[in-house]
């Protein structure tokens, strides 16, 4: 794995983390503060969505490559 898609897949993974805090604090810890637990979807949804478009982009990129290699030959 290179590191380009090592840094989405923690992106991903940190996302995923966020998610798992806020669902902790809203449901079983059960906050007060309802901001706490939104910022927290907030942030897990910017990176998730962040980490899907970047790897979709890296995807890309590399099948452009391939094909421009392809046509050199």
């Amino acid at each position: 794995m290179d590191n380009k898609n090592k840094t989405y897949t923690n992106l991903s993974i940190a996302g995923i983390l966020f998610l798992m805090t806020g669902y902790l604090l809203e449901k079983i810890i059960k906050i007060e503060m309802e901001i706490i637990p939104m910022a927290c979807y907030m942030i897990s949804i910017i990176l998730l969505l962040t980490s899907i478009l970047k790897s979709n982009k890296l995807k890309k990129q590399e099948k452009e490559d391939r094909q421009n290699r392809n046509l050199n030959k």
